[in-house]
């Protein structure tokens, strides 16, 4: 089934295209990465709280864990602002597209993230209170988790909708973007990935002053260790799932760049998980930790501009069809000035820059064949055929010939404007 195309917008980008592609990489690669620490981190507090039911001192890590859950939700609010705008900007036609098939459940973002927020803080808040109500307390941060869960998906299934217009046609609710092919497995994998992330950051968190770290029988080294193992097997199913978004893409999104970008991620990723599997099982984890991050957020800003790439193959075919229904449509509106302008039209003729002159300060009041404000211009104009400079003059300075009609008002325009009105006015009552 064809796509829907729509018109593209008749107004210039606010700013060069490169410009505006190196905003949007950049802001959302720090965007992504406050929201994969916010999902990351309430799903750890969770897991780390579990464990605290049986052995007490992870109930301290945990607690560390909720501390930095509401900051990073904030960054990641905040610096989610220039990607949405800069992507609703160079991807209009397709986003406003996808945004408004989805509809409710894209407004439901909303006041999913407004309750997840308020669950988080209740769980961050609560803590001592609730000590002894640990049932309570892990419901609190099991909504928020799940409230977490739900929004990327959403996000997701809009932002895979976008690339797709093929689909558009029988897309009607969330749930139908929602089962179309690259939709899960890219949910997972941002999972993996923010998993992956959060480990990194709480090996930091935790292991960057160990003599001030209090968690009672537990050493600092062995949560770090832990949490350099959330790290390892998050990263290692990244692979796994990564390869299943890949062939769940669609064959014309596949370019040789894109190729040779992800092979050079499958050649960087096994050095990751050797240092990463050395961390674990170092008796003092911590003397890799910066090679890793470098290492990965290599990785990470190739697998930005990898998934950029997706992004222009994917849309190509699309702005080729939405810039040919624009220039249809620009034909079509020249065709019904020139109409306007003169009844009968012009034969489709672009209109010149007398015409659009004309529209701008004159038709209001005045038509070629009839009476409006002013007089019929087939009539007014009889006597200044063979004068331009006269008529120029009257424009600028004129008076009141007829008693039966309002007086003219003076026209004050460029020199190049009033040329050109005058040249058509006189062609066209000639």
């Amino acid at each position: 089934m064809d796509p829907i195309v729509p018109k593209d917008m008749l107004l210039p980008l606010p700013a060069p295209v490169w410009l505006l592609v190196a905003l949007l990489l950049v802001s959302f690669a720090v965007h992504i990465l406050f929201v994969n620490l916010m999902v990351g981190s309430s799903l750890l507090v969770m897991w780390t709280e579990i464990k605290g039911l049986k052995k007490k001192d992870w109930d301290k890590v945990s607690h560390q864990i909720a501390e930095t859950i509401t900051v990073n939700k904030s960054l990641a609010v905040v610096f989610g602002v220039a990607p949405l705008l800069t992507i609703s900007v160079l991807y209009t036609a397709q986003f406003y597209s996808s945004s408004t098939l989805l509809g409710h459940s894209w407004l439901m973002v909303i006041p999913l993230v407004i309750l997840a927020f308020l669950f988080t803080y209740a769980h961050k808040y609560s803590w001592n209170h609730l000590q002894h109500s640990k049932g309570v307390h892990l419901t609190l941060v099991g909504i928020a988790c799940a409230l977490f869960l739900s929004i990327p998906f959403i996000f997701l299934s809009n932002i895979n909708l976008m690339l797709y217009p093929e689909h558009w046609a029988r897309v009607h609710s969330f749930w139908d973007a929602l089962w179309l092919p690259n939709v899960l497995p890219r949910y997972i994998h941002f999972l993996m990935a923010a998993l992956a992330l959060t480990g990194l950051f709480f090996v930091y968190y935790f292991g960057r002053k160990p003599e001030k770290q209090d968690f009672g029988s537990l050493k600092s080294s062995e949560v770090v260790r832990v949490f350099y193992g959330v790290a390892l097997a998050a990263t290692g199913a990244q692979i796994l799932f990564g390869l299943l978004v890949f062939f769940t893409l669609p064959s014309h999104v596949i370019s040789l760049r894109f190729l040779a970008i992800l092979c050079l991620v499958l050649t960087l990723v096994p050095f990751a998980l050797w240092w990463l599997w050395r961390e674990v099982r170092a008796d003092q984890p911590g003397a890799r930790f910066w090679p890793i991050v470098l290492l990965l957020g290599g990785v990470v800003a190739l697998m930005i501009w990898a998934r950029h790439e997706v992004r222009e193959n994917a849309v190509s075919p699309h702005r080729a069809l939405v810039a040919a229904k624009t220039s249809e449509y620009r034909t079509r509106m020249t065709e019904t000035q020139d109409y306007i302008l003169m009844p009968g039209g012009l034969g489709g003729t672009p209109a010149s820059p007398g015409s659009l002159v004309f529209t701008r300060r004159c038709a209001s009041c005045h038509s070629f064949d009839r009476r409006l404000v002013g007089p019929a211009l087939n009539e007014a104009i009889a006597s200044y055929r063979g004068n331009p400079q006269g008529l120029m003059t009257w424009i600028v300075k004129p008076g009141r010939k007829r008693p039966d009609y309002p007086a003219m008002p003076a026209q004050e325009m460029p020199r190049d404007e009033l040329q050109q009105l005058v040249e058509f006015v006189l062609q066209t009552t000639g």
